[in-house]
C-alpha cells in the first residue's frame, strides 16, 4: 500500500514526502521518536490528510483519502526552542525517561 502524507490549510496543502511511502503487509511503518514529522511553521494548517496512491476499503466505502482536522491549541502561547538550545538544557537536566513516547 502507497500513501503520502498531506497537510492543509487556508495558504494550500503540503506534501510531507517527496514520493509515497509503501507499507508492506504485517509490517510497520512511522516517525516517532528521534525522527518525528514535527517542524516550526508561521502558516496555518486545519486538516492532516492520509492520501493513498489508490482506493482502499473503509467499512462500506471506497476512499483514496483519510483525513482528520487540525484544532488550535487551547492553551497559552509557548517558546518555540531551537535543536541546539533544547540539546543544552537537556544535557544541563539530564535524560528525559522514555522520551521517545512523547
Amino acid at each position: 500500500m502507497a500513501f503520502n502524507v498531506g497537510i492543509s490549510g487556508p495558504a494550500g496543502t503540503k506534501m510531507l514526502y517527496a514520493q509515497s511511502l509503501v507499507a508492506n503487509p504485517g509490517k510497520s511503518l512511522g516517525r516517532t521518536g528521534k525522527t518525528p514529522i514535527v517542524q516550526y511553521s508561521k502558516k496555518i494548517y486545519d486538516k492532516a490528510c492520509i492520501v493513498f496512491d489508490s482506493e482502499i476499503s473503509i467499512a462500506t466505502a471506497r476512499k483514496k483519502e483519510v483525513c482528520n482536522e487540525i484544532k488550535p491549541y487551547a492553551g497559552t502561547a509557548t517558546d518555540y526552542i531551537s535543536k541546539e538550545e533544547r540539546e543544552a538544557r537537556t544535557s544541563a537536566q539530564g535524560d528525559v525517561a522514555n522520551e521517545g513516547d512523547f
